[in-house]
């Protein structure tokens, strides 16, 4: 299972970090969280210090929508920094809405270069793009 980011140029080989036995092992919350972690830090050590990853933070205004997780391109000036990629963690029930959330969050946030959806149930990446197609990745 990998995930490979055009606007970065890194390959995320996630294939090793055991997402499948966690997901069959434990609920719902607790594998998002986990997966959420395991992703980041796995972002973070591909990607700093050009890029980091930040779990559920505000892209934007408080309370706007929060993507799972945001990557955002970093620069010495904070002014500057801006989030270039989205990841919705989701299940089959919660695709489209997912989708519909990361589409959306294009509109809103112009810096926004890619979206992803990771459906952890059947362990399979998506690119959601700007016009609204998903592609399988």
């Amino acid at each position: 299972m990998g995930v490979y980011s055009t606007n970065t140029g890194a390959v995320c080989d996630l294939s090793g970090l055991g997402l499948g036995e966690a997901a069959a092992a434990a609920k719902a919350k607790v594998i998002h969280q986990r997966i959420l972690k395991r992703i980041c830090r796995h972002i973070d050590d591909l990607l700093l210090p050009r890029f980091e990853a930040v779990n559920e933070g505000e892209i934007g205004k408080p309370n706007s929508e929060i993507p799972d997780i945001v990557i955002w391109s970093l620069k010495s000036n904070m002014q500057h920094n801006k989030p270039i990629v989205a990841i919705e963690i989701t299940t089959d029930d919660y695709e489209q809405d997912n989708k519909k959330k990361l589409q959306n969050l294009y509109e809103k946030y112009p810096t926004l270069q890619e979206c992803f959806l990771f459906n952890y149930e059947s362990n399979t990446w998506k690119i959601v793009c700007r016009t609204g197609f998903t592609l399988p990745h």
